[in-house]
């Protein structure tokens, strides 16, 4: 499952979950990008305080259903207040919800 952290505690060696946008909306760095010691400068740069980072343990094998789906999508929609227009907007939705199918699936697997 992937993390939200401050950029200030990132360590060299970690793989974004999420790509680092800009305030114009373009890439800066792709999910998947293993970070290193220089991309502090990078951050520092463009103002971000917070990065999404691939977690320890393995949930990369979790396997998404459609109900799953639906069902993390109905309550997220139940918490937020608005409607996800922009590209960055509906990334953070999505990660959102896979945030919840996460939930969801440890919860059913106790």
């Amino acid at each position: 499952m992937s993390e939200l952290i401050e950029v200030a505690k990132f360590e060299p060696g970690m793989v974004l979950a999420a790509p680092i946008l800009n305030r114009y909306g373009q890439v800066l760095l792709a999910a998947g990008v293993e970070l290193k010691s220089n991309h502090q400068r990078l951050f520092a740069t463009w103002g971000i305080k917070l990065i999404t980072v691939k977690g320890d343990d393995n949930d990369d094998d979790l396997v998404i259903t459609e109900d799953m789906r639906e069902q993390a999508e109905k309550i997220f929609n139940s918490r937020i207040t608005w409607n996800p227009r922009s590209r960055l907007e509906k990334d953070l939705f999505e990660m959102g919800v896979l945030n919840l199918v996460g939930k969801l699936s440890k919860r059913e697997n106790k």
